[in-house]
Order: structure tokens, then sequence, then C-alpha cells
């Protein structure tokens, strides 16, 4: 696939309240990816470091922030037990078919503690759809205080 953009054009409708952009020089010009790549799990766990790969069991991310910032369309998180203290800012998002999954381990507590963050959300998903958490305990998140068995937000 190629995407080429030759210049703007601002519909007659639309007033302007300063002078556009003017495109000068080369010609922007990018391929994009012809499929998507499949779907990966990535792992977090308490012991791990986010110098990994985060790929493998034994090759972990130490925060799922850093999780987070790889994630794509249908990839999964799956978080080890433990107690985590981060605010986690989601970039991508998921599609109907292929949602983004973060999934405590089952039998694992995986507790998302806000209490000594600076903001009081476990997860920053602003305009994202498509997102799957299941299996967390959310502490320290101003007065409400939960624990998800399946939540999805479709925003």
């Amino acid at each position: 696939y190629y995407f080429r953009i030759d210049g703007l054009r601002i519909p007659d409708a639309v007033p302007i309240v300063a002078e556009p952009v003017r495109v000068a020089g080369d010609l922007l010009q990018f391929t994009t990816k012809a499929a998507d790549e499949a779907p990966r799990t990535y792992f977090v766990a308490q012991n791990g470091s986010d110098d990994n790969l985060g790929l493998t069991p034994d090759s972990p991310f130490r925060t799922i922030q850093r999780a987070a910032n790889q994630v794509n369309v249908g990839d999964t998180v799956l978080v080890g037990g433990g107690t985590y203290s981060e605010t986690v800012r989601l970039r991508a998002t998921g599609s109907p078919t292929a949602p983004i999954s973060f999934r405590g381990r089952p039998g694992e507590r995986v507790t998302l503690d806000g209490a000594d963050g600076l903001l009081d959300f476990a997860f920053v998903i602003g305009k994202k759809s498509q997102l799957r958490f299941d299996n967390f305990v959310f502490s320290g998140h101003g007065a409400r205080t939960s624990e998800s068995g399946a939540w999805e937000p479709y925003l």
C-alpha cells in the first residue's frame, strides 16, 4: 500500500483563523504493512525487567506500562501476582474481533494500587475501545475500590 500527500484543500464552509500550513520541499512518502502482525502475548512480573522483550514467562517486563507501550490489535498482557503502583496509559485500541486484553494470571492476586500515584486512575484509556481487563484488584483509587472479573469498557 502506498499513501501520498500532495497538498491540502480547506473546504469553503470552514472559517480560517490563521494562515493554512503550506507543504514545501520533498513529498512525504511511506509504506504501510499489507497485514497486521499476528497477536502476541506479553508477560509482566514483579521480578521482571523493562529491558526484557516480555515475550516469554522467563523474560517478563517489570511494569504493565512497558507492556502497554508494545500492545497492538489482538494482543494480550498477562500480569503475574503482586502489587503494581502505576498508572497505565494506553495508546493502542483493539478491534471488535481482536480486543486488547490485560489479564491477571489465573490463581494469582494482581493488585493495581493507586495510593501513591499522581493520578487517581489505574488505566487511562481515553478514546480507546475494544479493551478487556480481567482478574485485577483495584485499590487506593479514590473512594471506589473494586475487583474486576471481566470489565470491558467499550467507549
